[in-house]
């Protein structure tokens, strides 16, 4: 990965470096039109055959081409940059319509993906994270299937299941859901205060700041919606434990690694490394800690992974969960 991202780097610098020579003096014309070219054509090309069997998305490849474009502007003198100023006006159009184009076609594929996989998976967000995972890096897969899960519960997955057999609730008791409410309302108030504020200095990052916001507001109210869909589990046959926390959080821990588990809400010591799963942290709360015989990983908000060997969580029906669990880990 250094080689990717290091040799491009190593260009822009070299061309950085021959603006200041006494030779580019000499001979600006020529050396402007080689520049503009090595950094418009050469660097993408380059970074494309870098990536060419690796992990990561072709259409980096835009990135790539713009953030040459940028370098060639702050690079070469004003009066020498007539070749790129066709190349912008020409060249963005066509890349602003090749990623949208790619972005519409990748949407398409994850429906279609999808369609396939609900069938069998009857969780909206776990066909999704099967369906990206088939067509994008494993490394975005998670962070493209979030972005896609805030807008489909804060507008389509409104309604709340009911738990099934070995099925366990997290939300309803533990005081969550008030806090996110208040959060929320509070948050409305702040945007508004907020955007008067800035708006007075400038009206673009007000405009930006009560994005954020209200963006901010949108994730938290499809967290509730989703809580109220994704349960955690206990799967008898795989004996296996799937703990979920809406979209933002997911483990999977097989009964081997569990230890034991402990009916508590007092934290632990700071050197046993007690890991909250629930993405709020000390806004959350927790009634039970899982204590491992090894290290696990879980996913986090937009996909991000944490190793843990001591969690904490919380579960609604804490006694029914233990029991049930511990009789499963015995057999």
């Amino acid at each position: 990965m250094a080689l990717v991202y290091g040799l491009p780097l190593l260009l822009v610098l070299g061309c950085y470096s021959l603006v200041q020579l006494p030779v580019y003096q000499n001979n600006t014309d020529s050396l402007s039109l080689g520049i503009t070219l090595d950094l418009v054509i050469t660097l993408p090309l380059i970074y494309f055959f870098l990536i060419w069997k690796k992990d990561i998305p072709k259409i980096t490849v835009a990135s790539v081409f713009v953030l040459g474009l940028v370098a060639a502007t702050y690079i070469l003198p004003p009066n020498q940059q007539d070749l790129l100023s066709m190349i912008k006006l020409v060249a963005f159009p066509v890349v602003e319509a090749g990623v949208l184009t790619y972005v519409g076609f990748t949407l398409f594929k994850t429906y279609r993906a999808y369609q396939s996989e609900k069938q069998q998976t009857p969780d909206f967000l776990d066909a999704l994270f099967e369906a990206t995972d088939k067509i994008l890096p494993t490394k975005i897969s998670r962070l493209f299937a979030t972005e896609i899960a805030v807008v489909y519960y804060t507008f389509f997955g409104w309604s709340e299941k009911t738990t099934k057999a070995d099925e366990f609730t997290y939300h309803r008791t533990s005081g969550i859901q008030s806090v996110m409410y208040a959060i929320m309302g509070l948050a409305v108030v702040e945007i508004g205060v907020t955007h008067l504020l800035l708006e007075r200095w400038n009206p673009t990052v007000a405009l930006v700041a009560s994005f954020v916001g209200v963006y901010s507001c949108l994730q938290m109210s499809a967290l509730l919606r989703s809580m109220k869909q994704r349960f955690i589990k206990i799967l008898k046959e795989d004996k296996e434990l799937i703990l979920k926390y809406g979209f933002a959080g997911e483990a999977r821990i097989p009964f081997s690694a569990i230890d034991r588990i402990e009916m508590t809400r007092r934290s632990l010591p700071a050197a046993q490394e007690m890991v909250q799963f629930s993405p709020l942290g000390l806004l959350d709360t927790h009634n039970l800690i899982l204590f491992l015989n090894e290290p696990l990983e879980m996913y986090g908000f937009y996909g991000i992974k944490k190793t843990f060997r001591t969690l904490a969580i919380y579960v609604d029906e804490k006694e029914r969960f233990c029991e049930r669990l511990r009789a499963l880990m015995v057999n």
